[in-house]
């Protein structure tokens, strides 16, 4: 978990290509979904399948 908070520049989301600018963001998702995985911008809600993260930056 530490080290994903650590994660610098870009996160792609292979499945869209949408890129998603660094530390902000990551940090945002992070702090907001304990099941957040940077690896593929997404966290596990309580219901269904999982949700990319979508934060304001």
């Amino acid at each position: 978990f530490a080290t994903g908070a650590l994660i610098t520049g870009a996160i792609i989301n292979n499945e869209n290509n949408r890129v998603y600018g660094g530390n902000a963001h990551v940090q945002w998702c992070y702090d907001r979904y304990r099941s957040y995985r940077a690896s593929d911008n997404t966290f596990q809600p309580n219901y269904g399948p999982r949700k990319e993260c979508r934060s304001p930056y």
